[in-house]
């Protein structure tokens, strides 16, 4: 519930938040071997999370919330999807 009311309180938005730590440009990975369980996207969105009051958010989490929301398109090389996101 603590992240919840957080998350409910800030200025600017989750979204706005997590959105200003997209890639420039990132490469899909060529094999599950290469697919990464953090970034430096990440580690400065879990700072920045943390720093807004949320806990429970370390790199590892802040990365696969950002494949999860399509922020970051780990789909392999070669996959149809690779390139559509």
């Amino acid at each position: 519930m603590h992240n919840a009311a957080v998350v409910s309180a800030m200025s600017p938005s989750l979204a706005e938040v997590v959105w200003s730590f997209a890639p420039a440009q990132h490469r899909p990975p060529a094999s599950l071997a290469d697919v990464p369980t953090t970034s430096d996207e990440a580690e400065r969105l879990s700072a920045e999370l943390k720093r807004a009051g949320l806990t429970f958010v370390g790199p590892v989490s802040a990365y696969a919330f950002l494949q999860s929301t399509g922020v970051i398109n780990d789909h392999l090389q070669g996959c149809f999807r690779a390139l559509s996101l």
